[in-house]
């Protein structure tokens, strides 16, 4: 089970697609916990793929929306990966 992050909040979540803001320390332990999650829920079956995005809080969310959108595209080229930083 995922723990309860006080300092990540959910922007979107809807089909295929989560979308969370939160402090990077919290950020990057969570999207841990979440692999591990969906990969024993999938019993390893499908692949997850995550893009991760840094920014200053005066960053208009929709620029962010985009950042995290390129990164996570990214991703899915390398397959079942997390791109941070610009690296897959």
């Amino acid at each position: 089970m995922v723990a309860r992050r006080d300092n990540v909040y959910t922007v979107f979540a809807g089909g295929d697609d989560l979308f969370l803001i939160g402090e990077y320390r919290e950020i990057v332990d969570l999207v841990k916990e979440i692999r591990e999650e969906f990969y024993s829920f999938a019993l390893n079956k499908t692949t997850i793929s995550m893009g991760l995005v840094m920014f200053k809080p005066t960053t208009p969310i929709t620029f962010v929306s985009k950042m995290a959108d390129e990164a996570e595209k990214r991703a899915k080229i390398e397959r079942d990966s997390i791109d941070i930083f610009g690296v897959s």
